[in-house]
């Protein structure tokens, strides 16, 4: 079971009339993330945004499998809303590793937005970039940007459930997601 669902079970509990059950197990006053000790690195998930129109959970899911458990894991929480993803690809060797696998988990989505590669440690890769993803990407919308673009993009349709994802520089870009997000919300 991964981290992230248990993290994500616990605060979809809370945040339900059953949570008047667990609020004396789990003083939720502080996020989740720091009550549930995980043997990696989980960003603060749950709490950027959950309002009644938009729930907004950031994860730091960079290998397909990881992005296959929190998808679903997110689809569980929310079997009727809409779920849009953001993917940062971190590595241009993973990235050409795993392309069709990131393909197949990115399918579960409903729509997703792929940023240019997180390259860290290494240098770009000839003919290895985001589209080697999204080419493999059939079944549901892709959009290609970099993530200082991202914020803009996200006025073409308001989400119901946005999920960022990677293990880049992606957090980063957290705050000026939310804040476009509340601004749309806000407009409505």
């Amino acid at each position: 079971m991964s981290c992230f669902f248990v993290t994500a079970v616990v605060a979809h509990i809370a945040n339900t009339p059953y949570g008047k059950y667990f609020k004396g197990l789990f003083k939720l006053k502080t996020t989740i993330a720091d009550k549930i000790k995980c043997h990696f690195n989980i960003r603060k998930v749950i709490g950027h945004i959950n309002t009644g129109e938009l729930i907004y959970i950031d994860d730091y899911a960079h290998h397909p499998e990881e992005i296959r458990a929190t998808v679903k894991s997110v689809r569980a929480m929310f079997p009727n809303h809409r779920i849009t993803g953001v993917f940062q690809p971190h590595l241009f060797s993973r990235t050409k590793d795993f392309a069709k696998e990131f393909a197949v988990a990115l399918e579960l989505l409903d729509e997703l937005f792929l940023l240019d590669i997180y390259p860290a440690r290494e240098l770009p890769v000839a003919g290895v970039d985001s589209a080697l993803i999204g080419r493999d990407v059939r079944r549901i919308p892709v959009n290609l940007c970099s993530k200082e673009l991202l914020p803009e993009m996200l006025s073409l349709q308001l989400p119901q459930v946005f999920l960022s994802m990677g293990a880049g520089d992606i957090d980063r870009e957290v705050a000026a997601i939310k804040n476009r997000l509340m601004s749309l919300i806000n407009k409505m």
